[in-house]
Protein backbone atom coordinates (compact mmCIF):
# COMPACT_ATOMS: atom_id res chain seq x y z
CA UNK A 1 0.00 0.00 0.00
CA UNK A 2 1.37 3.61 -0.90
CA UNK A 3 2.42 5.50 1.98
CA UNK A 4 -0.66 7.49 3.34
CA UNK A 5 -2.80 5.34 1.21
CA UNK A 6 -6.01 4.88 3.95
CA UNK A 7 -6.76 1.44 3.96
CA UNK A 8 -10.54 0.66 1.88
CA UNK A 9 -12.70 -2.58 3.21
CA UNK A 10 -15.84 -4.07 2.58
CA UNK A 11 -17.67 -6.73 4.49
CA UNK A 12 -18.80 -9.95 2.63
CA UNK A 13 -20.13 -13.56 3.02
CA UNK A 14 -19.05 -14.35 0.04
CA UNK A 15 -14.71 -14.60 1.26
CA UNK A 16 -13.31 -17.97 1.86
CA UNK A 17 -12.56 -16.71 5.49
CA UNK A 18 -16.47 -16.31 5.95
CA UNK A 19 -18.43 -19.11 7.95
CA UNK A 20 -22.07 -19.89 9.13
CA UNK A 21 -22.82 -16.73 7.70
CA UNK A 22 -20.25 -14.61 9.44
CA UNK A 23 -18.94 -11.48 7.35
CA UNK A 24 -15.98 -10.58 7.37
CA UNK A 25 -13.56 -7.07 6.63
CA UNK A 26 -11.96 -8.02 3.54
CA UNK A 27 -9.29 -5.48 2.22
CA UNK A 28 -10.12 -4.02 -1.07
CA UNK A 29 -6.07 -3.89 -2.09
CA UNK A 30 -5.20 -7.04 -0.85
CA UNK A 31 -7.75 -9.64 -0.47
CA UNK A 32 -6.94 -10.45 3.01
CA UNK A 33 -9.85 -11.19 5.63
CA UNK A 34 -10.38 -10.12 9.04
CA UNK A 35 -12.53 -11.58 11.37
CA UNK A 36 -13.90 -9.92 14.77
CA UNK A 37 -10.78 -10.97 16.81
CA UNK A 38 -8.39 -10.06 14.66
CA UNK A 39 -5.99 -7.30 14.43
CA UNK A 40 -5.73 -4.78 11.17
CA UNK A 41 -2.24 -4.13 9.46
CA UNK A 42 -2.60 -0.31 11.63
CA UNK A 43 -2.87 -2.45 14.60
CA UNK A 44 -6.39 -1.42 15.14
CA UNK A 45 -8.53 -4.56 16.25
CA UNK A 46 -11.06 -5.45 13.74
CA UNK A 47 -13.88 -5.43 16.30
CA UNK A 48 -13.85 -1.63 16.08
CA UNK A 49 -14.37 -1.40 12.20
CA UNK A 50 -17.23 -4.12 12.97
CA UNK A 51 -18.51 -1.34 16.21
CA UNK A 52 -18.27 1.53 13.69
CA UNK A 53 -20.56 -0.38 11.01
CA UNK A 54 -22.99 -1.12 13.76
CA UNK A 55 -22.82 -4.84 13.81
CA UNK A 56 -21.69 -5.18 17.80
CA UNK A 57 -22.82 -2.73 19.87
CA UNK A 58 -20.05 -2.85 22.23
CA UNK A 59 -17.65 -5.71 23.17
CA UNK A 60 -19.91 -7.34 25.84
CA UNK A 61 -22.49 -8.44 23.43
CA UNK A 62 -24.72 -5.58 24.61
Amino acid sequence: MEPGKKPRYTLTTEHSQSSYGQPVLVDLDTGQAYGVADVLPDGRPAIELYEELGLYSDRNGR
